[in-house]
C-alpha cells in the first residue's frame, strides 16, 4: 500500500504559495584575505569591524556571510597547495 498513488484530490486540496509573499533571509557578504570576489560593503559597521580585524596581507580566502541568527555554522574549505609550509602549522 505505500506505492499507491495520492488521489488527485488530495493533492488539488492544497494551495499554492504566492512567490511574493515569500520572505528571504538576506545576508551580508564580507570578503577578506585573498578573496576579490566578493564587493564590500563599507557603510555597514559589520564589515568594517570584520576588515579592521583581519591582518594585512592576510594570505587566505575568507568569505563571511553575516546572519542574524543565534547559530554560528563555519564551513572551512582549505588546499594547502599555494600556503607557505611555514604557515601550515597556523592551520
Amino acid at each position: 500500500k505505500n506505492d499507491a498513488p495520492i488521489p488527485d484530490q488530495i493533492l488539488e486540496s492544497f494551495g499554492q504559495p504566492d512567490p511574493a509573499k515569500i520572505n528571504f533571509i538576506s545576508t551580508e557578504s564580507i570578503a577578506t584575505g585573498t578573496n576579490k570576489d566578493v564587493v564590500n560593503d563599507l557603510t555597514l559597521d559589520s564589515t568594517k569591524k570584520i576588515l579592521a580585524d583581519t591582518a594585512p596581507e592576510f594570505p587566505l580566502y575568507v568569505h563571511f556571510e553575516n546572519i542574524k541568527s543565534n547559530f554560528v555554522t563555519i564551513d572551512l574549505l582549505c588546499s594547502t597547495f599555494e600556503i607557505d609550509k611555514d604557515l601550515l602549522k597556523y592551520i
